[in-house]
């Protein structure tokens, strides 16, 4: 062998240091990309945890907002069931009052002259349903006869036909005299 200069085995060692230096950041360079590809995996891990557990809570706020308008229908109906039966059972009882009025009328008439009252309960019935009622309110409106309103309407029509002559000679200074002869006295 050729022995080597001072200069040369020290290079070597710097070269095997820096080949050391290498194993080492490479080995570093391994471990830090480990725990990158590690994080990597965790937030795409809680992403997806998140989207689905955020899926499952829209479900569940659907299915809570169904069963809320569910309740809402049934609450609604039931309510309109009972008005029904209100209105039924209301009816019902008039019914039993008329027919007892009646019955209290037509014994009356045959056994004595005298006037039969009501029963107390239907004259209160009578008097809350007259306040809860709108008063009647007269119609006063005055009829007019066919031939009236007839001659009414030619009238008009020709009226209406002078004023679209003037109209057409609006221009002239005299266009509208003749209008004004017709529809006016002196």
């Amino acid at each position: 062998r050729v022995p080597m200069a001072e200069d040369e085995l020290q290079q070597l060692q710097t070269d095997d240091q820096i080949s050391h230096d290498v194993h080492r950041i490479a080995a570093e360079a391994v471990a830090f990309e480990a725990t990158v590809e590690k994080f990597f995996d965790e937030a795409i891990i809680n992403d997806v945890s998140n989207a689905v557990a955020g899926a499952s809570v829209d479900e569940e706020l659907s299915k809570r907002r169904y069963h809320q308008e569910q309740q809402e229908r049934v609450r609604a109906r039931a309510q309109e069931l009972l008005q029904v039966a209100v209105s039924k059972e209301k009816h019902e009882r008039d019914l039993r009052d008329l027919e007892e009025a009646v019955s209290a009328t037509s014994q009356g008439a045959t056994t004595s002259k005298r006037s039969v009252q009501p029963p107390i309960r239907s004259k209160l019935k009578a008097q809350d349903r007259s306040h809860s009622m709108k008063p009647y309110v007269a119609d006063v409106t005055e009829f007019v006869g066919e031939a009236e309103a007839n001659r009414h309407t030619r009238v008009l029509k020709e009226e209406n036909e002078l004023l679209r002559r003037c109209l057409q000679n609006s221009k002239e200074p005299r266009a509208f005299s003749s209008y004004l002869r017709t529809n006016t006295t002196f």
